[in-house]
């Protein structure tokens, strides 16, 4: 009596009649296909994908949910898979940050398509608000400091040992206080506290400045900063500014595509809240729009010319 008893399968290891077997399985089934499906329709409404495009995300998810599932209900070797009949979905946890993702990375017009290889290859690098955007990347050191520039011409110097170290997809800590319409157009990093580095300034009207940034006088994170630039109505505002060397070239792209290149060395080093020297003619109502710095070169006859036409059709096949 006692062996027919231990020889009776545990009710985990029990087969179901073949009637609830089935009702079972094809219960299995519709959680599988709607956790697998739902997703990718999701994802395909809210950035306008086609429906050959969302065939083919359907079909990606299915197979690697199907893939999922069979190890786990059959198992590989003693140490991977439950061995129990479970089905792989997808969740839901992440389809509101792939949707921004996908969005953000798709230009006004272009293919709703565009987005979909940063949307799979990327994770969440920082938190932002609806109205904010990421200005600039960098690694640094706990004795580094940073220089956080403005639009409207202000500048704030800081120790990034104020920053605390955080998550992932954190928000991070305040590093300046913004006026009214003001918002961060660069970021420059001084190694160590190095206090002998240049700051090259650039305004959208062509006007440009270099500062010792041992000028920027090192405050609490937070604050609203000191004038970096005299800011009028000639001058415009500020579109960018980065750490120069005097033997750097400079290149500024305007609104109506012109590139510009001049020497880091023709613009002369001035006080921290001037309004600096001109550096491009533009043409009439074009602005500057970009800029950077050329390492160790650019420096071209005829700096204050028109500029050359630059390039902007993209790829034409």
């Amino acid at each position: 009596m006692a062996s027919r008893l231990s020889s009776a399968p545990h009710p985990v290891d029990q087969v179901p009649p073949i009637g609830k077997l089935t009702v079972l399985g094809i219960q299995h089934v519709l959680a599988f296909y709607a956790g697998a499906v739902v997703v990718p329709l999701v994802i395909a409404s809210g950035l306008g994908l086609d429906n050959h495009t969302l065939v083919h995300l359907i079909n990606a998810d299915l197979l690697t949910c199907g893939i999922a599932t069979i190890i786990q209900s059959a198992g590989i070797g003693r140490f991977i898979g439950v061995k129990l009949p479970l089905i792989q979905g997808v969740t839901f946890t992440a389809v509101s940050p792939l949707i921004a993702i996908g969005a953000a990375a798709t230009p006004p017009g272009a293919d709703p398509r565009t987005g979909l290889a940063t949307m799979y290859g990327s994770i969440i690098a920082v938190g932002l608000l609806e109205d904010d955007e990421l200005v600039l990347v960098h690694p640094v050191r706990e004795q580094d400091e940073a220089v956080l520039v403005t639009y409207k011409g202000y500048a704030i110097r800081f120790a990034c040992s104020e920053v605390r170290s955080m998550g992932r997809s954190a928000r991070g800590v305040k590093g300046i206080s913004l006026r009214k319409g003001d918002h961060v157009v660069a970021a420059v990093f001084l190694k160590g506290g190095d206090t002998s580095t240049t700051i090259m300034s650039i305004s959208e009207n062509g006007y440009g400045k270099r500062t010792q940034s041992r000028l920027y006088k090192l405050q609490s994170r937070g604050g609203m900063g000191v004038i970096n630039f005299r800011i009028t109505n000639k001058t415009g505002d500020v579109v960018s500014a980065m750490p120069v060397t005097e033997n750097d070239g400079l290149a500024m792209l305007t609104s109506n595509n012109k590139i510009v290149r001049i020497g880091v060395s023709e613009v002369s080093s001035t006080g921290r809240s001037t309004m600096g020297v001109k550096c491009v003619n533009l043409d009439g109502g074009a602005r500057v729009v970009a800029c950077d710095r050329i390492d160790n070169g650019g420096i071209v006859a005829n700096s204050m010319d028109g500029g050359e036409d630059a390039d902007t059709s993209g790829d034409r096949g």
